[in-house]
């Protein structure tokens, strides 16, 4: 018997059992920590109930998403006063505060608005790059909007930049939009390739966790963008972030809680 071919086909076979046995111990690794983490998320959803939290439908889908580096320039808007948008009927000044560039407008003559359908109004007026400048490249977010301010964050190919790096404030008085604040980030190219990213209920169920959601309270909303990590010689880091809108239930106010998309942790402000 040729027990060198006996002993090639005993290691074969011993092989395929070791990674038939590997295989099946991550298969159920897996499960386990599958049914821990719903399990776990179960509970917690059942633990914000009884204290008194209300939620939104969150979406359990997992985008993607990377870094972000925006090359400031902080002369972009001082030189888009030349621009024919500004000279008929807006008075502008352009200020520089921590290394962002925020312009200020005010209408000479306020636009007049029809009380019914406001927002689609503000929205056309501001999306129009005849009254502001690359305004289509900003999206209304209704959710952090008020009667008085209509907030639109600027549109890149990578995502929506949220945070005061890339906003357009538009100012509202008795029915009359009367100017806007402007703020426009430049050059925004992705660092690295995407990644997976936690879903808008991860990010509710880690605030919770980590004590950012009180008792008696209401999530109104959630939003994906990306906001600042960190500026330094001219150039700005942005993250993915889920933006988070909490109220109590005894007031209308709003606060804003951010959670790193990446990572899962809570974003402090500074």
């Amino acid at each position: 018997m040729d027990f060198r071919r006996i002993e090639w086909i005993l290691l074969i076979v011993f092989l395929c059992m070791d990674i038939f046995l590997g295989w099946s111990l991550v298969q159920n690794r897996q499960v386990f920590m599958s049914a821990s983490t719903t399990g776990a998320t179960t509970e917690t959803l059942s633990e914000m109930k009884r204290d008194q939290i209300s939620l939104p439908p969150l979406g359990k889908a997992k985008s993607s998403g990377s870094y972000l580096a925006g090359h400031s320039d902080n002369t972009v808007l001082q030189s888009s006063t030349s621009n024919t948008v500004r000279t008929s009927n807006t008075t502008t000044t352009v200020k520089t505060t921590n290394g962002v560039e925020q312009l200020t407008a005010k209408l000479k003559t306020p636009l007049a608005l029809s009380r019914k359908g406001i927002a689609s109004q503000v929205r056309k007026f501001a999306t129009d790059t005849n009254n502001v400048w690359r305004g289509n490249q900003y999206e209304f977010e209704p959710s952090m909007s008020g009667r008085s301010t209509y907030v639109f964050c600027q549109k890149t190919r990578y995502g929506v930049i949220v945070d005061g790096h890339g906003r357009l404030e538009v100012t509202v008085r008795d029915d009359k939009v009367t100017g806007y604040t402007q703020t426009y980030a430049t050059n925004v190219t992705t660092m690295h390739r995407a990644q997976k990213l936690i879903s808008a209920r991860e990010a509710v169920l880690t605030l919770y966790r980590s004590n950012e959601i009180v008792n008696n309270s209401t999530v109104t909303w959630t939003k994906l963008g990306y906001t600042e990590l960190l500026t330094t010689k001219g150039t700005t880091v942005y993250i993915p972030a889920w933006y988070v809108g909490v109220s109590s239930k005894n007031s209308k106010n709003v606060t804003v809680r951010k959670v790193n998309a990446m990572s899962k942790a809570v974003i402090k402000d500074r």
